[in-house]
């Protein structure tokens, strides 16, 4: 975090991505049970108190900040942002959002849920700009092949084109890794 914040200080970064958050987490000493966490870690647990200071001073120096949400089939995290019949994920998101003050949201979708379509991340996408606004910056974290073929392997369902040229996203950042989103 020091090197993100000096470097913060000194121009070198526009944005960052602070990730990956989860959505399919549930605190059970709360009523209401479902919660966001930081990989794992409760939101409100001290050991991420520096992480919520080093935001605030690299926003001070104009950084963007942008939390990303999902990695992994395993975790759910669309399966239940997206899905109409579990409509309480979606203000635990919104709350956490606003009140760590991020600039901006990630979706990192590698799941195959029945949910988990082009339709409702649109849905979705302007849900949150109209409860963050136009600034609110949309980015997406798609496998490369998710670019090219709709029935990726990775998020199938998803028209990655389709999205980008509506100005459903900002931008994307690709990912490569493990064969995963290969082109050839």
């Amino acid at each position: 975090l020091a090197m993100l914040v000096e470097c913060s200080k000194k121009g070198y970064l526009t944005h960052v991505v602070v990730g990956l958050f989860h959505c399919a987490w549930v605190d059970w000493t709360l009523p209401r049970g479902e919660t966001v966490s930081l990989n794992g870690t409760y939101l409100n647990d001290p050991r991420l108190m520096p992480l919520w200071d080093a935001i605030k001073v690299m926003q001070a120096h104009g950084v963007k900040v942008i939390a990303s949400v999902g990695g992994g089939p395993y975790v759910g995290d669309y399966g239940h942002l997206l899905d109409p019949r579990q409509p309480l994920w979606y203000p635990e998101l919104r709350r956490a959002l606003q009140e760590h003050g991020f600039d901006g949201f990630d979706l990192d979708i590698e799941e195959d849920k029945d949910v988990v379509t082009t339709e409702n991340v649109r849905t979705f996408l302007e849900q949150l700009r109209s409860d963050f606004g136009t600034g609110f910056i949309l980015t997406s974290a798609p496998v490369g092949e998710a670019l090219m073929y709709q029935a990726s392997s990775v998020s199938p369902g998803i028209d990655y084109a389709e999205l980008l040229r509506d100005g459903s996203f900002d931008w994307y950042h690709v990912q490569f890794y493990n064969s995963w989103g290969d082109l050839a």
